[in-house]
């Protein structure tokens, strides 16, 4: 007997239980995925840190700062800028 359904190759679900299932070429993937998938890596790539702009994915995980999303690097900028302020005085 042959499975005559698409999965999804990111969550492994079919067709029939979650909906449509498309070719995704974005972002150096190319894989048959759902529209939950899909939603989720445009999302992820979508991200951008509140202070410098650049791509999240490129600068690690978003951290929450003062009520903005801020990445690992500036985030290690802003507290080594208070180190430094702290020493001075």
């Amino acid at each position: 007997m042959v499975n005559e359904e698409n999965t999804c190759e990111r969550c492994n679900k079919s067709d029939t239980s979650i909906g449509e299932i498309t070719q995704y070429k974005n972002h150096g993937i190319d894989k048959l995925l759902c529209q939950i998938c899909i939603k989720e890596i445009d999302d992820y790539y979508s991200l951008t840190c509140s202070k410098c702009g650049k791509p999240a994915h490129m600068r690690g995980k978003l951290m929450e700062f003062e009520n903005e999303k801020i990445c690992t690097v500036c985030m290690d900028e802003i507290k080594m800028k208070k180190i430094t302020e702290q020493d001075q005085k």
